[in-house]
């Protein structure tokens, strides 16, 4: 039941990424895969980055009062399942959430310890987004010249 119930997952997924492409046509895509050149692997390097630093900030969140800490690695394949979810499915963010505390209890943590750290890091992880876009804004009130078109909602 359970190998059924992955491979259906597996080819509901397959299936959709078949569908994007069919959509957004498969020789576009490659026309503009081709037009990066070499260089294209370089577009996701600083996506892996933020995935690695933001996994680290949840790996410090279990803190100490966790009796067992997970091990690094399992907190980034549960991260990136969870923010999968999060980027396909229209709930405002809850349900990878959720997945991400149901996947650390399959793997033997208490629910609470499993729903406080997500919840700590979901929450460092949204102020650190809001101080960066304030530091760009500021950034930009400082840099750009008054007549500039990007500062007149300013």
């Amino acid at each position: 039941m359970k190998l059924a119930l992955r491979s259906l997952f597996l080819l509901a997924g397959l299936g959709l990424i078949g569908w994007y492409v069919w959509k957004a046509g498969p020789a576009e895509i490659f026309q503009h895969a081709r037009g990066l050149g070499p260089s294209a692997p370089l577009v996701l390097l600083p996506y892996f980055v933020v995935y690695l630093f933001d996994t680290l900030g949840w790996y410090f969140a279990f803190g100490g009062y966790a009796k067992v800490r997970p091990k690094y690695w399992t907190l980034f394949r549960v991260r990136w399942a969870g923010e999968s979810i999060n980027s396909i499915i229209p709930s405002g963010y809850i349900a990878g959430e959720a997945l991400k505390v149901y996947l650390l209890h399959k793997r033997g943590f208490p629910p609470l310890t499993a729903s406080t750290s997500v919840v700590a890091s979901k929450t460092c992880q949204v102020l650190a987004q809001v101080c960066f876009i304030g530091f760009g804004a500021l950034a930009a009130t400082l840099t750009l010249p008054s007549e500039n078109g990007a500062r007149q909602g300013m």
